[in-house]
């Protein structure tokens, strides 16, 4: 485990902005410390080996040469969010549900509404909003509520003040314009949530292209800070095709079905700036009892947002991913905000 932890510091400093931001040193820990790719084969309680077809052999840069975290059984199925714009808090709530699985050995499904409803001043509820913002509330909260105690019903609401069972989080990281082969050490290592920027294309291949690998404009950091659109998705595995074209395997929260985004493309960023803006979780801390608080019960201050009207307001199929909605004359968004 030590090799590999070296293997990966080293891989890390062949991406200069991954060692500007102490990625090696980060995923060389995890190793260490038993969460790698590799001390993953045999953690799953009553199997002998990693699922079939969820993590491929070593390749040359001394990673997998895929790596399949749903066949796994880290990432719960694809739920839509419908009219909600609360992408960010379905890609939060995924990111945080991988990192339970890895630390407790067991896949709960967590709820998306208890964030939409209660993480209300520094996020937007369906109107949009950030990841970042989501993870802060449930590390100052003491965590997330289950699915089943606190039902999605696609429409932002006055927090219901109870207390169940829910998960933990110690904290999370954020990354900013890596490239793409700092990303692949990241995802052999868990789930990461990223920050796209999206257009018609790839909106339409949520409804119509799945199975295809998508490509696409590879929006620069500064680009997507401007975009009207962004969405908030979860990537959670890389392969390439029998056609040979490398992909990475996304789950986002249209569809119902997993995306596969184009990789190793030769552009900065990737296809949609998919390394761009990143997030994972840190948890060790056990799960217990939670109550909900909002972000008004815990002295949150709240951010501001403006309505911006959208001149894709008559393309229905799109409506969800338009720009922000205070009003209830502007449309409804999945508007994700780029800040630490």
């Amino acid at each position: 485990m030590a090799a590999l932890g070296r293997s990966l510091a080293r891989a890390a400093r062949e991406g200069a902005k991954a060692a500007a931001l102490g990625l090696g040193r980060r995923i060389a820990h995890r190793a260490a410390e038993g969460r790698g790719p590799v001390a993953r084969f045999s953690t799953i309680p009553g199997t002998k080996a990693v699922p079939l077809g969820s993590i491929g052999p070593i390749g040359p840069d001394r990673l997998p040469v895929y790596v399949d975290w749903n066949k796994f059984g880290a990432v719960t199925p694809v739920q839509d969010q419908g009219n909600c714009g609360g992408c960010w808090a379905f890609s939060c709530t995924a990111l945080i549900e991988a990192a339970n699985f890895f630390s407790t050995k067991k896949l709960l499904k967590l709820s998306e509404q208890h964030l939409i409803d209660a993480n209300d001043l520094r996020n937007y509820g369906c109107d949009g909003g950030s990841i970042g913002e989501g993870l802060d509330y449930v590390v100052k909260n003491g965590g997330q509520l289950l699915e089943k105690d606190y039902p999605y019903v696609g429409v932002q609401c006055p927090a219901k003040r109870i207390t169940a069972f829910g998960v933990t989080i110690d904290g999370y990281e954020t990354f900013q314009g890596l490239n793409e082969i700092a990303l692949k050490m990241l995802v052999a290592s868990g789930p990461v949530a990223a920050t796209v920027g999206v257009d018609e294309s790839f909106l339409d291949y949520q409804y119509s292209g799945v199975g295809k690998v998508l490509d696409g404009h590879n929006y620069s950091l500064e680009e997507m800070r401007r975009l009207e659109n962004q969405l908030s998705i979860l990537i959670i595995g890389y392969g390439e095709t029998i056609f040979g074209e490398k992909f990475w395997l996304v789950k986002s929260s249209h569809g119902g079905e997993l995306m596969l985004i184009a990789r190793e493309n030769g552009k900065a960023g990737g296809a949609f700036g998919i390394a761009n803006h990143l997030r994972v979780v840190h948890k060790n801390s056990a799960n217990g009892l939670v109550t909900v608080k909002t972000d008004k019960d815990m002295g949150v201050s709240p951010r501001v947002q403006s309505c911006v009207k959208s001149h894709f307001s008559q393309l229905p199929f799109i409506e969800f991913l338009l720009s922000s909605l205070v009003s209830p004359h502007c449309v409804q968004s999945c508007v994700t905000a780029l800040h630490p």
